[in-house]
C-alpha cells in the first residue's frame, strides 16, 4: 500500500511529515509515503518520499 499527502507550500517543515508517519505507524503494510509539495526539488526525509508536483509524470512542460 502507497499513502500520499499533498501540501499547497513550498517548504517542507518537520512538523509537514507528521501525519504521514503517523498514519504509516497506524496502518499496517505500508511500503511507500510520498508527500507532494509545491516546492522544486524531490528527496526522502524520514523515510517518505518528498515529491516536487513538477516532478510528477505529466506534470511538467
Amino acid at each position: 500500500m502507497q499513502c500520499v499527502e499533498i501540501k499547497a507550500g513550498q517548504t517542507v517543515t518537520r512538523d509537514a511529515l507528521k501525519g504521514l508517519l503517523y498514519f504509516s505507524k497506524l496502518a499496517h503494510g505500508v511500503e511507500t509515503a510520498y508527500l507532494v509539495y509545491g516546492g522544486d526539488e524531490s528527496y526522502v526525509r524520514q523515510d517518505v518520499r518528498v515529491t516536487a508536483w513538477r516532478d510528477l509524470p505529466g506534470a511538467g512542460p
